[in-house]
């Protein structure tokens, strides 16, 4: 959308990705406005026991880099925002010191150094209840684990706080937990929109501790003084609390009921509805999580994604884009391969935080093309595993709208997709980046200057799913699933748990 042609009052967006932060500028409509964004790319830091984490005063000042440069393009037209709101990476946690000072960094999703607590709680309590009430497992990915974990590290620790409350505390001088993000740690019961006391108890955690919660709805106020004199023609601008880029991905994408799921495969990947209800009976394996006053978002979510092809391109030292034309040449399934992608440990379904990947089937004849081929198609297996839930808790398949940094640049993922879960799929058209439409587009609407239905709805192409290549896929998963089933009883023992049944 051309500036000139938008139609005003502008919405701004802040995106917080696992790799990259955005800031965008969207029109009434929800269309984005050419040349009027501004990405900044970092990377966190890893480490051999699990951690995947970035310093809070470095993301923040990607965030501020971000806001500059798009003042710097958007000149006097960013006095045409008339409302803001932000998105950021979930189950992100830091742990703080009395001064408020952090005595950790920004952890990641995929931060795993907390799995031996979750090993610990999983004896401890009633997972299967638990997971009912909150909508998330006990797992490292998770408030509860962590913070039993890093207490440990850390007996000083005397505030706990998601990036997006810290985020919005460094907006607006505000310090809250959104229920979409809050609903997101593993530590809100969710039909009552509250921390856990049942669950705080048993960990022994006092919830002066936790971030204030605030419904989505309700802005944190304007810019803080500071920040005003920085930008001014945003000094009066209100700010949302920030929300999950999950649930606003959804949002992007048009994603706002049973009928139509959400996949996407950025760093990571996920397959996602939202529901306007409350009341929602988690099937085992999946994830909800909730979005303003009524509704949840059901799904399920994997560490593999985007990160994991690129790990793979630079341990084949090959360019994305010659492994995508080598990997073209193999057929379905063709490459003799049976690949268990977990990289980062397992998500859903089975949430084994020990896993790790396998490469079975390995000969001096697999060349670079094939194990391409073969990791680009264990992940869509496993998303064809989370639809089969997913799908039978809905009662029919939804219409799929795959979209993502990782799926939108490659040639062959998309087909590989729609032939993995059996069924067409949509590919969007201008929705490059869901999550922070879909926070501009709940500015708007929170706001009220513009309903989620006045949003310009969002077309594509279709990726015809093939029928034969279907079934060759079916076979694949069920080869995959053997060897999940094979393994697994180390991985619970690892764990000390029964959960990871996946059948």
């Amino acid at each position: 959308m051309s500036p000139g042609a938008a139609e005003r009052p502008l919405a701004l967006a802040l995106d917080v990705g696992s790799s990259s932060v955005r800031a965008l500028l969207y029109d009434r409509l929800g269309r984005p406005l050419t040349g009027l964004s501004s990405r900044v790319p970092y990377e966190m830091t890893t480490s051999p026991a699990g951690g995947v984490q970035v310093a809070l005063a470095e993301l923040l000042g990607h965030v501020e880099t971000a806001l500059d440069g798009l003042a710097a393009r958007a000149g006097r037209r960013l006095g045409d925002v008339g409302t803001a709101g932000g998105c950021t990476f979930s189950h992100s946690l830091v742990a703080l010191d009395p001064d408020g000072e952090p005595c950790t960094g920004v952890l990641s999703w995929a931060d795993t150094t907390s799995a031996a607590a979750a090993q610990e709680l999983e004896r401890e309590m009633d997972g299967p209840s638990l997971w009912q009430r909150t909508g998330a497992p006990l797992h490292a990915s998770y408030w509860p684990a962590r913070l039993v974990h890093l207490r440990r590290l850390h007996p000083g620790v005397a505030h706990w706080a998601g990036f997006g409350d810290l985020l919005g505390e460094w907006l607006t001088g505000r310090r809250a937990a959104s229920i979409s993000s809050a609903s997101a740690t593993g530590l809100l019961e969710r039909r009552h929109d509250r921390w856990d006391g049942q669950l705080l108890e048993q960990l022994r955690v006092d919830p002066e501790t936790l971030p204030v919660l605030t419904p989505d709805d309700e802005p944190l106020g304007p810019l803080r003084p500071e920040l005003a004199r920085r930008w001014p023609a945003l000094a009066g601008v209100p700010w949302y609390p920030v929300w999950s880029d999950a649930a606003c991905g959804n949002v992007g994408l048009g994603c706002h009921g049973p009928e139509r799921a959400a996949l996407m495969i950025g760093t990571s990947s996920a397959l996602r509805v939202l529901l306007d209800r409350r009341e929602v009976d988690v099937p085992l394996g999946l994830f909800c999580f909730r979005l303003g006053k009524s509704r949840s978002l059901l799904g399920g979510q994997l560490s593999e994604g985007g990160g994991s092809v690129a790990w793979l391109a630079d341990m084949l030292g090959h360019r994305l884009e010659w492994l995508e034309r080598a990997a073209a040449g193999v057929p379905p399934d063709g490459h003799g391969l049976t690949l268990l992608p977990y990289l980062s440990g397992e998500r859903g379904p089975g949430y084994h935080d020990h896993a790790r990947a396998v490469f079975s089937g390995l000969s001096l004849s697999t060349g670079p093309g094939q194990l391409f081929r073969a990791l680009l198609e264990a992940v869509a297996l496993r998303l064809a595993a989370l639809d089969d839930r997913l799908s039978a808790a809905l009662d029919r398949p939804p219409l799929v709208v795959a979209a993502g940094g990782a799926v939108a640049a490659s040639g062959i993922w998309p087909q590989i997709l729609a032939d993995a879960l059996g069924r067409d799929i949509m590919l969007p058209r201008g929705a490059a980046q869901p999550s922070g439409r879909g926070a501009a587009l709940l500015a708007l609407a929170y706001s009220g200057t513009s309903p989620l239905a006045a949003a310009e709805p969002v077309r594509g192409r279709f990726v015809a799913a093939d029928a034969a290549r279907h079934d060759v896929y079916r076979a694949a998963l069920r080869r995959q699933q053997d060897l999940y089933e094979l393994l697994s009883p180390a991985w619970r023992s690892a764990n000390g748990t029964q959960r990871g049944r996946s059948r």
